[in-house]
């Protein structure tokens, strides 16, 4: 083991950290070891939350205003309940998004598989629209269950692996139709449109309210990155990461069924616009990009939006692709993670169980670099985290 006074020491270097964890994982007789730290505890300041849902808020009302005051006709009577629908259809994508993210592994699978699961219900429904929509569920939760199982056992990047599997998806979907399929079914989601935005506001609202609860934050963050990502984070982690790509690539299969009810038709794309809104409204809500931090009503405020700004839009004949809108949402939204990142970590950056017990007292200079321990070898401790304050077919599905 090397002596404290040999390399850095931070997190990831070469030092005393990873002596330690390498340490820990010898005597656990495991290569699958979690060393909690505070920065792991999922201690993070709501109040930027707050304050960019507010901003959220006021940027979906003046939308609404404009659209109300100059194209009132887009956002009333049957419109108005298509628009619900769409916004209830992407909300759901998006809230499955939001989940992967918080969990680490995001889950790129969602738009094919909205896309497939909106397409076998369609061609299908023949055999009774219950019946059907409920084997469709299943099969979204298989790819899902296939995605997370190849996540949890191989320990690798959960966009890497939902990627593959979104473009075997979406290989499916293109190879088997070519033409836009009708829709013809027994139930219209656009006479319960209401409902069906409220169903998605109501567990996006839910799920970002289990999200400020401390222990549940923390475990859903086990993925987030802390030193070298192709360490695995142990069992605990892997299951964390194979739940969560399972239930939200379900999530994404009852968001396309929603959609493909509330369409004339079923466009032929390959539903990478539709991952693209659902991860831009995902992270415009305040989802970080790294990891476990994330506010309550961003995501449905972020979801309203954007679909207002495509209504906006199409009422003033622009011709933007929903590309081009999912691009600037994702954009954006890295731009809020990093806000995200740099004001969420509390001013007591120490968890309520007191420090590390690895590590003890150290001292920094006041210029922010490393100075010499006070004691060497295992009674120094790192010094704290300096807070990084920098910022570095129909057209519903995504056609235009």
């Amino acid at each position: 083991m090397a002596n404290s006074d040999d390399g850095p020491r931070y997190p990831g270097g070469t030092g005393v950290r990873d002596d330690v964890t390498a340490d820990v994982g010898e005597r656990s007789g495991s290569s699958d070891f979690d060393v909690d730290d505070e920065r792991e505890t999922g201690r993070d300041s709501l109040r930027v939350h707050v304050g960019w849902e507010i901003v959220l808020l006021l940027a979906a009302g003046a939308v609404g205003a404009l659209l109300f005051i100059g194209h009132r006709s887009a956002v009333s009577g049957g419109n108005l309940r298509e628009l619900l629908v769409f916004a209830a259809a992407v909300g759901l994508l998006a809230t499955a998004a939001g989940m992967s993210l918080r969990a680490g592994v995001p889950n790129l699978a969602l738009g094919p598989v909205a896309v497939a699961s909106g397409y076998f219900l369609v061609t299908h429904a023949d055999r009774g629209l219950a019946a059907t929509a409920g084997v469709t569920a299943l099969l979204a939760l298989g790819g899902g269950v296939a995605i997370g199982l190849v996540v949890a056992v191989l320990h690798v990047p959960g966009w890497a692996a939902s990627l593959a599997g979104g473009l075997a998806v979406a290989g499916w979907v293109v190879a088997t139709h070519g033409d836009p399929v009708k829709v013809d079914l027994s139930y219209d989601p656009r006479t319960q449109a209401v409902y069906w935005f409220a169903a998605f506001a109501g567990t996006s609202i839910l799920a970002g309210l289990l999200g400020t609860v401390r222990p549940i934050r923390s475990a859903l963050g086990r993925n987030r990155p802390t030193a070298d990502p192709a360490l695995r984070r142990g069992g605990s982690a892997a299951f964390i990461a194979f739940l969560a790509l399972a239930v939200s690539t379900l999530l994404a299969g009852v968001g396309g069924m929603v959609l493909a009810m509330g369409s004339a038709e079923v466009p032929p794309n390959d539903g990478f616009a539709l991952t693209g809104l659902a991860l831009g409204a995902a992270l415009l809500g305040g989802t970080s990009v790294f990891g476990r931090r994330g506010g309550v009503f961003g995501t449905v405020l972020a979801v309203l939006l954007i679909v207002l700004v495509i209504r906006y839009v199409e009422a003033l004949d622009w011709r933007v692709s929903r590309f081009t809108v999912a691009g600037a949402a994702v954009a954006v939204g890295l731009l809020i993670s990093r806000l995200v990142e740099a004001l969420g970590t509390p001013a007591d950056d120490d968890s309520d169980d007191g420090p590390d017990p690895l590590f003890s007292a150290a001292s920094t200079s006041t210029t922010g670099t490393w100075s010499t321990p006070e004691q060497p070898g295992w009674t120094s401790q790192l010094p704290a985290r300096q807070i990084d304050d920098t910022w570095a077919g129909d057209q519903r599905w995504g056609n235009r």
